[in-house]
């Protein structure tokens, strides 16, 4: 019995159907392409659904810090804060970069934000 593909290969040569193996690679060849690519686009798929996930989180708390007039009026967590509202689906380096600023500069000050929202009392609704 024939354990691999290379052994099968191999004797499709032998017996003259080139052309048969030729057609065979490329199949593989075009099975591992996609494969490829859906993993990639897989990752990709993620990667946005994250971001989209962490902006929305992020103006929620930008937004309850805003209302509760706990966000400090200037400064740099007021200019991450603005940052983020105008631009709800950037991401952090790309709101970084808009700010002059570090990626982790404008993630700590998320972070806080973050924080500083979690920590307000929660409204009671009657």
């Amino acid at each position: 019995m024939w354990k691999s593909r290379a052994e099968i290969f191999d004797l499709l040569r032998r017996l003259g159907a080139g052309s048969s193996v030729a057609e065979l690679e490329a199949r593989g060849v075009i099975r591992q392409v996609r494969g490829e690519l859906n993993r990639s686009i897989n990752a990709e798929t993620a990667n946005l659904q994250r971001t989209v996930r962490a902006g929305i989180r992020q103006a929620e708390a930008i937004r309850r810090l805003d209302d509760a007039g706990a966000l400090d009026s200037i400064g740099l967590l007021r200019l991450v804060a603005e940052a983020r509202r105008t631009h709800p689906d950037a991401t952090i380096a790309e709101l970084g970069e808009r700010l002059h600023l570090t990626r982790s500069a404008v993630q700590r000050s998320l972070r806080s934000l973050e924080r500083q929202a979690a920590a307000l009392p929660r409204r009671v609704l009657p």
